[in-house]
This record gives C-alpha cells, sequence and structure tokens, in this order.
C-alpha cells in the first residue's frame, strides 16, 4: 500500500513538515506562486495517480488561501489522484452560521459548498460551532475534528501553579469546560454582549475563593482581541492579577497582538495558524490521523 502523498501550503511549511516526520507519508513536490499581475501558476510534479493526496493549509486569510487551493485540487483530479483530504487545521466561515439582518449571506453554508465540491473529506482543528453543532449540517463530505483539550490542559499544567481557567463568553464554556477537566483546573464564566466587531459590554463574577488563583482566559479563537483585552480588565477589577491566554487559533487582526502585549497579557497559542506565540504542537494530532489513513 502506497503512503498518503502530503501537499504542504506555504504558510504551512514548519507544521507539514513536522507532521510528514511523524507520520512517515510521503511529500509532494509541486509548485505554487503568483504570476507578476497576481494570478496564480500552479503545477504538480509528483505522480499522484491514483495515490491519496492530502492537503495541509491552515485557510488564514481565507480569501487569499482558497484559490490556490481550489486549483491544486482540480489539478489533481485532472492527473488523476485517488481521495482528496483538506487538512485545515483552523477552519474559517464558522462565524456568520445564520442571517441576523436581511440580506445577508450566510457564509458558512457557501464555504462549505465550495470545500465540498473539491475534496472527498475535510479534517479540522476545533472548529468554532455556534448555532451549527455539526460540521455535517453544512459540508456533504466527511468531516474529521481533532481537539486540542488534552494538549492544552497539559501545557497549563506545566506552564501555571494553582490556575483559574476563565471563559469570556457563554460559546467559550464547550472548550473551557473540557480543558478544565483534564486538567483538574476550576473554571469560571463571564458574561458577554457583543455590539460590534471591537466592540463589547462584559460581565464578571470571579467566585471569592479563586483570587488568588493564577487566571488563564481560554477561547477557540483571537481575532481583534477586544474580548480578552475587557475580560482581562474585569478580571483585575475582582481583584485577580493580570490574567494569561490560552488559544487554540491565533487569528489577531490588525495589532491586535501587540495591544494585548502591551497589556501585559502573555498569550500562548497552538500552531493551527503561524504566529510568535505558537507554543502548542498540533503536528501530533494530525500526524497520528494520517497514519490512520488506508
Amino acid at each position: 500500500m502506497m503512503k498518503p502523498l502530503v501537499f504542504i501550503a506555504p504558510e504551512q511549511k514548519d507544521l507539514g513538515e513536522e507532521i510528514i516526520r511523524l507520520s512517515g507519508a510521503e511529500p509532494a513536490v509541486y509548485t505554487q506562486r503568483p504570476f507578476p499581475d497576481g494570478e496564480t501558476y500552479t503545477r504538480v510534479f509528483s505522480d499522484v495517480r491514483g495515490r491519496v493526496c492530502v492537503l495541509i493549509s491552515c485557510l488564514a486569510p481565507p480569501d487569499n488561501a482558497f484559490l490556490p487551493l481550489y486549483f491544486l485540487c482540480s489539478l489533481l483530479r485532472d492527473m488523476g489522484s485517488g481521495r482528496i483530504i483538506l487538512v485545515a487545521p483552523y477552519l474559517p466561515y464558522l462565524r456568520q452560521d445564520k442571517a441576523f439582518q436581511e440580506g445577508e449571506a450566510v457564509s458558512s453554508v457557501y464555504f462549505a459548498r465550495c470545500v465540498s465540491g473539491i475534496c472527498d473529506e475535510l479534517v479540522t482543528i476545533d472548529p468554532h460551532l455556534h448555532r451549527i453543532t455539526d460540521l455535517k449540517v453544512v459540508y456533504d463530505i466527511p468531516c474529521v475534528v481533532l481537539e486540542t483539550a488534552g494538549l492544552i490542559a497539559g501545557f497549563i499544567n506545566d506552564r501555571f501553579a494553582q490556575p483559574l481557567l476563565i471563559g469570556p463568553d457563554e460559546e467559550s464554556e464547550q472548550w473551557v469546560s473540557r480543558i478544565a477537566m483534564l486538567s483538574a483546573a476550576p473554571y469560571c464564566m463571564l458574561k458577554k454582549q457583543r455590539l460590534g466587531d471591537r466592540l463589547v459590554k462584559m460581565d464578571a463574577d470571579i467566585p471569592p475563593e479563586y483570587i488568588q488563583y493564577t487566571p488563564v482566559i481560554t477561547d477557540d479563537i483571537i481575532s481583534s482581541g477586544t474580548t480578552v483585552m475587557e475580560a482581562a480588565r474585569h478580571i483585575r477589577q475582582a481583584g485577580m492579577k493580570t490574567p494569561a491566554c490560552a488559544v487554540i487559533h491565533p487569528l489577531f487582526a490588525g495589532d491586535a497582538f501587540q495591544k494585548l502585549q502591551a497589556g501585559g497579557i502573555d498569550v500562548y497559542s497552538c500552531n493551527t495558524i503561524p504566529h510568535v506565540s505558537n507554543r502548542m504542537d498540533i503536528a501530533p494530532l494530525v500526524a497520528e490521523y494520517i497514519k490512520g489513513i488506508s
């Protein structure tokens, strides 16, 4: 049986190479580069006929990443490849999961149609599911979700003495509660009301018995950083020290990371998206999955 053939998007070179090393898969030889006018050139040198092809791409930012992915998948089909599996450590376009106002696009559904049309299977890390409770609701292909809770729990236990995990809003409880259970640490939840893309209102009620604990804000995504900054303000007002933050997907729009640093907040992230804050390695999770591909 031939090993899976792994295609690594340029932005995930380090992660992809580690996944190949750990899984024993075969690296594919291909190139994608922009023409002077910005259009994408794609060429595959590996013989893909009948081969299982695994494509590793974080899809962030998604609008720039998806068209090269589409060209590559289409070319692999034309060259007679076998099953095409997309490993997208960060899966975008899940936040807009309903039309909040008349005339709004439900982009989570539309993006799922695009991916389902070019791949045979999707593997991702802790997708941001809220009103959509399962990827199979919007994706027409098999979806595999790999969880980082054990990875993050181990990191928190190694890094912090007497941690208190703090979820910044109700949506984050699905991750915070699981990590807390695996790390045997207590947790509490804050209440958030989003007033705009960069404006939130938050209420904090820290149980007094945890005031001397080490606060660790725990969430799946940091984008603008507004939620974390506001949570940190309330945590300090409650009498706790400045919190750290453990996050799965470090999106960090604009200068969000610099603002968090200026606020004294240390951020530790998984390497689902390449960033200087990466401290928790998902390569073993993905490699273990690839080893089981037949």
